[in-house]
């Protein structure tokens, strides 16, 4: 990786700067702090070891924190001062995911972090854009679903050190009410999202015969989707099993916590499903 490269190659200044082997060592944790920007989750948590970050006696730095608030920060600072209309003249940027990057930050996207004192002081993350574009509104949508992705990654952390200093009592869930569209370009189609009674999902799923009871949860809410995409009914289906048996995405979910998320991730795949479909018929019909 380009950016373990180049800490590498700047060992020497490190140690002249710090002195003694210190600087080696602290530009190989550095090293691997960054690294782990670009890996599974997974690679960041393994980094938490008793001979990672500790340079001086009584003191220890935790690399997976540092991991994961530089994996936040980054993913939350989506915003167009981050993408200004010239640098990206300047850059002529050609890979198309990345324009699509650009594209979405040029629609105004800005967001908020703040706490609420009236919710336990709890922080909450908000975004807001006004997209002309049902493609740019899905990204947003989707990267969204990659914040709160990190924020359950942060959790997994949090879980296993629990101390005070590692605690930030942030929101599972992104505010996105802010983001909107322009009603004289497109109406997203959200006549095929989840909506659940989380009462009723819970007793069906917790009845003695869990297929069954996913069956009649799937037919009844997903109605046409169902015939018009099998696969994500299998999804679906799915994640009422993971959801059952608390396993897969419910594995370090908080037991206050995990009917949210469950109901959160039926929503997501939902809404992927209407993505694909909306991106089909466009392709379908080229003159709809």
């Amino acid at each position: 990786m380009r950016v373990v490269e180049y800490i590498n190659a700047l060992q020497p200044e490190f140690v002249r700067a710090l002195g003694g082997s210190w600087g080696k060592r602290l530009a190989i944790d550095l090293a691997a702090v960054c690294r782990s920007h670009g890996e599974d989750f997974s690679f960041a948590m393994q980094l938490n070891q008793p001979d990672q970050g500790k340079y001086f006696s009584g003191h220890k730095a935790n690399l997976t924190f540092i991991c994961s608030m530089l994996r936040l920060a980054d993913i939350l600072h989506f915003s167009y001062d981050r993408a200004p209309l010239s640098l990206f003249a300047e850059k002529r940027i050609f890979d198309e995911t990345a324009r699509r990057h650009w594209k979405a930050k040029q629609e105004g996207v800005n967001y908020g972090v703040h706490r609420n004192p009236r919710d336990n002081n709890a922080i909450t993350v908000e975004f807001n854009a006004f997209c002309d574009d049902p493609e740019t509104y899905y990204f947003l949508r989707d990267y969204i679903r990659g914040i709160e992705g990190e924020i359950q990654n942060y959790y997994k952390f949090q879980r296993e050190n629990q101390q005070a200093q590692y605690s930030l009592n942030i929101k599972y869930d992104v505010d996105y009410s802010g983001l909107s569209y322009d009603r004289d370009e497109f109406i997203p189609n959200d006549n095929l999202h989840f909506t659940l009674d989380q009462r009723r999902i819970l007793e069906l799923l917790m009845g003695v015969n869990l297929y069954i009871a996913v069956s009649v949860t799937t037919l009844f809410n997903l109605k046409e989707a169902w015939n018009r995409n099998r696969r994500y009914a299998e999804r679906l289906k799915q994640e009422c099993f993971f959801y059952q048996t608390r396993s897969e995405n419910y594995l370090d979910i908080p037991d206050d916590e995990v009917d949210r998320v469950f109901i959160r991730q039926m929503e997501n795949l939902l809404l992927e499903e209407n993505k694909s479909w909306a991106e089909s018929n466009k392709k379908n019909n080229p003159q709809g």
